[in-house]
């Protein structure tokens, strides 16, 4: 059973690479995303499937915006619908725990990072077992990053449509804010830092072209 898990996640990994971020959304809520800065959210229990995204355009260069994301322990930190976070980089492996109102999550949830800009997930045990989805960083040049996070899952039993919907919707609208504003401090901060050391070496390099001169003294006259 075990070894029929590992073969379906092998033929899961190399699924067919993913095409532009703006297939995904509308056009109208797609341009949202990228000329307004909107959190575009939503999440919907349809003909027995549960299915929902998030998407939004972070000021920073697709390789500081991943790593941030992808550091899974600061969401702890910063997210108050997230109570524990344990990750497990060698097995690429989350537990997670969380929830909104009185509805709490606790799953199991497994990466398996396609390429430097996709990244798929799938729960593998406790609460919404089977649910998949994907996350997707694309460059936007100068405009910074945009990232996309979706899943889906069929069913029949959920709990309450408000939680599943509206719930998720609060969670990922104000998840996307928060990350947005961290990983774009973090960006200035190393702007900063950066230009301070840049300011120092330009200092001591000119410092160093200074050649010395010999010192006068005047001496008073008795």
């Amino acid at each position: 059973m075990l070894s029929l898990f590992f073969v379906m996640l092998h033929a899961w990994s190399w699924a067919k690479e993913p095409i532009s971020i703006a297939t995904f959304l509308k056009p109208a809520v797609y341009q949202k995303v990228l000329n307004d800065r909107e959190v575009m959210t939503h999440a919907v229990i349809e003909n027995d499937t549960y299915s929902y995204y998030a998407s939004v355009l972070i000021r920073s260069s697709l390789k500081h915006t991943r790593g941030i994301l992808t550091d899974y322990q600061v969401y702890k930190k910063l997210i108050p619908y997230i109570d524990q976070v344990e990750y497990y980089p060698e097995k690429k492996i989350l537990k997670l725990e969380g929830g909104i109102w009185k509805f709490r999550l606790k799953s199991v949830v497994q990466f398996v990072e396609r390429s430097e800009t996709w990244i798929q997930y799938k729960i593998i045990d406790g609460h919404l077992l089977g649910l998949a989805g994907d996350i997707y960083f694309e460059s936007q040049g100068e405009q910074g990053t945009m990232v996309y996070f979706a899943g889906k899952k069929e069913g029949k039993e959920w709990p309450p449509q408000f939680v599943m919907e509206k719930g998720a919707e609060i969670v990922f609208s104000f998840t996307g804010r928060r990350m947005r504003s961290y990983v774009e401090e973090q960006k200035r901060n190393f702007t900063e830092e950066s230009k301070s050391e840049e300011n120092k070496k330009e200092n001591r390099k000119k410092s160093d072209e200074i050649l010395p001169q010999p010192k006068s003294y005047l001496r008073s006259t008795p």
